[in-house]
């Protein structure tokens, strides 16, 4: 999985992650990542929660949490197609 945003400045990879049942996790970044000009990804976590698991139109909820050696950022967001 990847995140990407513009602002801020957010760029980090998630190469592996679990499936139970309808939520994905991702623990462990890549250690290359990109945080506000920072290459120093520290830790981080990606959770995607999916409402209707493989149905068309499925609501997908996300959080966020990544911290850097220059700072760290949280967020969530959900998808509505």
């Amino acid at each position: 999985a990847a995140v990407v945003s513009p602002s801020p400045a957010l760029l980090v990879s998630f190469p592996s992650g679990t499936l139970s049942g309808q939520t994905l996790t991702f623990n462990s970044p890549a250690s290359l990542g990109l945080f506000n000009g920072s290459t120093s990804i520290t830790s981080g976590s990606l959770t995607l929660n999916v409402t209707n698991f493989q149905q068309v139109g499925s609501a997908v909820t996300g959080t966020l949490s990544i911290n850097s050696t220059s700072g760290s950022i949280t967020g969530s967001s959900t998808y509505q197609p």
